[in-house]
């Protein structure tokens, strides 16, 4: 095993055994116990309850790969009766972020189907051609532009 030795904190300044990217236990624990959620998130949750509730209006509600209904009774104490997990982004937020609150870039999907968009066998997706189709015509719409 190597030996450790003791080198100087950047953040303190005391000599110490190295926690993390120079600094002791001390001050990386300070660090990282302030982590918590962005400052504009709760901003961010609300512009995506008003984009999704405009969809909601103005689509029939129903799964477009298995044509399942949706909208839960269990969505009701929110509020309203549709739930997060009905919109699925074609082209995701996090690699896209610019195509968050584009209406084209949104199908209404159960949760299972939604979660095999993301996360699972996409291509076996009855709806996968429509996806891609759609994919590129929205970066070719808004990246032109």
């Amino acid at each position: 095993m190597i030996a450790r030795k003791k080198k100087t904190c950047s953040d303190c300044g005391e000599e110490r055994y190295m926690w993390s990217k120079g600094r002791c236990q001390p001050c990386a624990k300070k660090t990282y116990s302030k982590l918590g959620p962005a400052k504009n998130t709760p901003k961010k949750i609300d512009i995506d309850t008003a984009f999704y509730q405009e969809i909601w209006d103005e689509r029939e509600h129903y799964c477009v790969e298995c044509v399942a209904k949706l909208g839960r009774v269990d969505a009701a104490f929110l509020g309203r009766d549709w739930i997060r997990a009905n919109f699925a982004h074609i082209l995701g937020k996090g690699a896209h972020p610019r195509f968050r609150l584009v209406k084209e870039n949104i199908v209404l999907l159960c949760y299972s189907h939604h979660s095999q968009l993301d996360f699972g066998k996409k291509k076996e997706l009855k709806i996968w051609a429509f996806i891609e189709e759609r994919s590129l015509e929205i970066m070719k719409r808004y990246i032109s532009n």
